[in-house]
């Protein structure tokens, strides 16, 4: 049996630590506290990022289907329980069969900050590893998100320079909640699918695998249900994909690409179904405003950040015609897309979500993807005649 490699061993060592880091503090609130047993992560704020939305929504998700009723469906309104859903998240399945093992939701929380986080660090490493070739890289991106909080890399580094320095609260936020993802249910659980869906769609394309092809459908079958800026963000950047497979006429790319994006709509048509159900009850409109909606026809500018890496990730894509910068490019459209959607719809739910869900997450990516393309950009040459071109390099 061979002898795993060094890099496997590093991975998953970091991993390891990941997952310390994020159960720490079960480990040392209860230390503190005049009666240890007393402790629940239920009620601990700005520490392992609970919000009130695992008090009053989560927790209570997974205790209906601890006690059985499986299609939970409105945990929070009692007369709208039984009820046909606005949102039903799969994984709260999931959690509730961990707690039938369990035995409590507490336990559930405990249990998920050790074992999720590394796995969202392994996947994310895993995709920024494909973007960028460099295992170093990897690691530094996939944990400049998990600890970040999900912000990118410079942002992390500029808030925590300026909080130093006696910063505002919106600075000292990168310090006081660096947990962000021991959140349930998102993005610590969803983010397994919504990563390794990525995964999956890039290996099926550079690859040419309808294996993974099925894979990435999977992945975005589960997304459609548990979280909208997920599987938005995922099918618009597959569907550009396929329209570029098209205007170049590659049909290869085009049969995988419509395999992922048809059979997953098509496995998440309980879904759909659902949904379809939904919006004919006379409380549709009510419990869509409760979750946040905002009604309104406007355009989303990118912010001066976002058109920067788009500008330059297309250069790149243009100077080295590499699958990954096609691929960075076609999902940053998408999220113009999606941040947009309003335009046609009338309405998008709690729209912050794009930014710190979806968006500082591909811009960490995408400037670790730059980074590591600066070496096969050519000749120092080439590289400031790149950036002239660019607009980005100005002769003195």
């Amino acid at each position: 049996m061979a002898a795993p490699r060094p890099r496997t061993v590093a991975l998953v060592a970091v991993a390891a630590l990941v997952g310390f880091l994020f159960g720490l503090p079960h480990l040392l609130i209860p230390r503190l506290l005049p009666d240890p047993s007393s402790y629940t992560p239920l009620v601990v704020s700005d520490v392992s990022f609970l919000t009130v939305d695992e008090t009053y929504s989560y927790g209570p998700r997974v205790r209906e289907v601890m006690d059985g009723r499986w299609a939970v469906t409105d945990p929070i309104a009692y007369e709208y329980k039984g009820r046909w859903p606005f949102w039903f998240p799969v994984e709260q399945l999931l959690l509730g069969a961990m707690g039938k093992v369990l035995g409590s939701v507490p336990r559930i929380y405990l249990v998920s900050d050790f074992l999720f986080p590394p796995l969202d660090f392994l996947l994310l490493a895993a995709f920024v590893a494909l973007v960028t070739g460099s295992t170093a890289l990897a690691v530094l991106g996939s944990l400049t998100v998990l600890v970040g909080g999900g912000r990118n890399a410079l942002l992390v580094l500029w808030n925590l320079g300026q909080a130093a320095l006696g910063g505002s609260s919106e600075q000292l936020a990168t310090l006081t909640r660096p947990l962000e993802f021991s959140r349930l249910f998102t993005p610590e659980l969803t983010f397994i699918p919504f990563i390794g869906g990525l995964v999956a769609l890039y290996l099926a394309l550079t690859r040419q695998s309808l294996r993974w092809a099925v894979l990435a459908s999977v992945c975005l079958a589960l997304l459609i249900p548990s979280y909208l800026y997920y599987w938005m963000f995922f099918a618009a950047g597959a569907g550009l994909l396929w329209l570029h497979a098209l205007a170049t006429r590659d049909r290869q790319r085009m049969r995988l690409l419509a395999v992922v994006l048809g059979l997953g709509f098509l496995l998440a048509l309980p879904y759909w179904i659902s949904y379809l159900m939904f919006s004919r009850l006379p409380e549709a409109h009510e419990v869509v405003a409760r979750f946040g909606a905002v009604r309104a026809r406007y355009v989303d500018w990118p912010s001066a950040k976002d058109l920067t890496l788009i500008v330059a990730t297309a250069l790149v894509w243009w100077r080295t015609g590499e699958e990954r910068f096609r691929f960075l490019f076609a999902f940053w459209v998408g999220l113009l897309l999606c941040r947009n959607v309003q335009l046609v719809t009338g309405y998008m739910v709690q729209t912050v979500h794009w930014g710190y869900r979806v968006g500082y997450i591909w811009q960490t990516i995408t400037i670790l993807g730059l980074l590591a393309a600066i070496p096969r950009l050519g000749s120092g040459e080439r590289l400031r005649a790149l950036l002239q071109h660019s607009g980005l390099w100005v002769k003195r």
